[in-house]
């Protein structure tokens, strides 16, 4: 086990936890045209991000390590800011979720490069999917506001 990964792994847990709290907030707090639309794709995202953050905090234990496991540690150790704001308009949203997608696609990049050094093939797995799915919503948010 290498303790950078569990680290790296932790630190995107923390962060999962943000996101999760952010876009229920743009769910719920959205307003104008893209209503519908905005609030569609936010639920999609934070089912996803829940179940994901599931996986990695599992992947910690199997790792032989603990995930963290408190609002506190979530908020200590995360890069994201929370949003504090309670309305939105449709691009704010957007590039708000793309800014923190990009965040996300660096530190799973980076948590992949420590799996590979570790000869981590489970973790690398997990992560590759992480990545894909970042990198398709990426695209899919610059195309919506383009």
């Amino acid at each position: 086990m290498s303790e950078k990964l569990i680290t790296s792994l932790n630190g995107m847990l923390a962060d999962m936890h943000v996101m999760i709290a952010k876009l229920h907030n743009y769910h719920w707090n959205v307003c104008g045209l893209q209503f519908y639309s905005i609030h569609a794709v936010t639920e999609g995202y934070y089912n996803y991000f829940f179940e994901t953050f599931d996986d990695v905090a599992e992947r910690i234990l199997q790792l032989g390590a603990k995930p963290l496991a408190t609002v506190r540690g979530y908020l200590e150790n995360a890069k994201l800011a929370e949003e504090t704001g309670d309305s939105f308009e449709p691009a704010y949203v957007l590039n708000s979720i793309s800014a923190d997608f990009k965040t996300f696609l660096e530190q799973a990049k980076a948590a992949n490069a420590l799996a590979e050094e570790s000869g981590d093939v489970a973790t690398q797995d997990l992560l590759s999917g992480f990545i894909a799915k970042l990198e398709k919503e990426l695209w899919l948010i610059r195309s919506t506001l383009a």
